[in-house]
């Protein structure tokens, strides 16, 4: 097989170049024959067996191709034959005839005539700025302008604004008016808010104030004044008659739900929580309560608060007027008792029982007015005890709750 890089002596970068061959010698990249150094050569960084030098035979270059004088004959296609006739004969005519006319008539309108569509602007986008002049006046893309506000549309939202800035103010003033009952009267009469009239406090129901400003004793803080009455309905306050700084109220109340009766002193701060009460199974109830206990900041009642959701009557009279302590009395729950006691420190039985699976409370007080009143008993389950009354003059305070039922006997 012949070299394919020409004979090996051809080669003009190594031994055994052939100066016939020249550069246009038939191999110029055959592979150097030395011997030197035993016979191997570092080509390449490979090491490479080269035996001793052999001559291939020269190859005999091809002659080059020549054009033929002879021209070629033209491309002829080749002769079309007839197609063959049909193997299966003629196809059978429509059986069915011509297809019928149409039986609506021509379309009323034909497509020469409909007129065509017409193409639908271009939409704008939001962030496409449209100029007053229109697009050509604008100078480029920016945000869309915002349409300017009416002068009506701006004057309406004010006029809402002040309407519910005046239904706010409205009902603050409402509120106030029912929590310390409208404008007071001068000279002990009485104040209310809200849509029922207002109860009606006598201005002096001859009042008799205490000689001793500052009284020490339980003669001496009493205050004498003809009894009266105030009626209300639902959330009341109102004033006091001048001087009249404690006494008895007879509570008579006709509500469905709850009412409580508190004083309060000058400075509208609570002096005294009265009378609290929830009448759960409606009706009529009546109760009594001492107002004008001792204060240690020296303050007195000058106002009553009652809070309630139906009709109400309170009845002043003053603790000179109060029932002595009979020797026996009995009650139920929700209907506290005062009695005027004058006797030596008697002892009497208490029996308080409580309805079953029911709450239950009972505790009797003495309120000498001069002083904090003092305890005597708090029960609040069945019990039955014996004790002590101190000296009079005081005032017994009787106060029981929930679904029971007490009595007091004197031994």
């Amino acid at each position: 097989m012949p070299e394919p890089f020409g004979p090996l002596d051809d080669n003009p970068e190594y031994p055994g170049y052939s100066a016939a061959a020249g550069e246009g010698g038939s191999n110029r990249f055959a592979p150097p024959s030395d011997t030197r150094r035993g016979g191997w050569r570092n080509r390449n960084k490979r090491k490479v067996r080269v035996e001793s030098p052999t001559k291939a035979p020269s190859v005999t270059p091809a002659p080059p191709l020549q054009a033929s004088s002879t021209p070629s004959p033209p491309y002829t296609p080749p002769s079309s034959s007839p197609l063959p006739e049909n193997p299966y004969g003629t196809p059978p005519e429509n059986p069915y005839g011509a297809p019928p006319e149409n039986p609506y008539g021509a379309p009323p309108v034909s497509d020469a005539t409909r007129p065509k569509k017409t193409k639908r602007p271009k939409r704008h986008s939001d962030n496409d700025y449209v100029p007053p002049g229109g697009l050509l006046a604008g100078t480029g893309p920016g945000p869309k302008a915002k349409p300017a506000r009416s002068v009506g549309f701006s004057l309406g939202i004010g006029i809402v604004a002040l309407i519910v800035l005046a239904v706010l103010i409205a009902a603050i003033v409402l509120g106030t008016n029912n929590r310390t009952g409208g404008t007071s009267g001068g000279g002990g009469t009485s104040s209310g808010g809200g849509g029922a009239p207002a109860p009606v406090v006598p201005v002096n129901p001859n009042v008799q104030p205490p000689a001793n400003p500052d009284p020490q004793s339980f003669e001496e803080a009493l205050v004498e004044f003809d009894e009266f009455t105030v009626r209300g309905t639902g959330d009341r306050t109102f004033t006091l008659p001048d001087g009249v700084t404690n006494g008895m109220i007879e509570i008579a109340y006709n509500g469905t739900r709850f009412i409580s009766v508190a004083t309060l002193d000058r400075h509208d701060d609570t002096h005294d929580y009265l009378y609290w009460t929830y009448n759960s199974g409606g009706g009529a109830i009546r109760s009594s309560v001492v107002f004008g206990r001792y204060d240690y900041d020296g303050e007195v009642p000058t106002q009553v608060e009652v809070e309630a959701d139906g009709d109400w009557q309170l009845t002043f009279r003053p603790i000179s007027a109060l029932e002595q302590l009979p020797d026996f009395y009995e009650g139920t729950s929700g209907a506290p008792m005062v009695f005027y006691y004058d006797g030596p420190g008697e002892v009497i039985e208490i029996t308080f029982e409580v309805a079953d699976g029911e709450y239950g409370y009972f505790s009797v007080d003495q309120v000498p007015l001069v002083e904090y009143e003092e305890n005597i008993v708090r029960l609040t389950r069945d019990a039955t005890v014996t004790l002590s009354l101190d000296p009079g003059p005081n005032v017994v305070s009787i106060e029981p709750d929930g679904a029971s039922y007490w009595s007091i006997t004197k031994k």
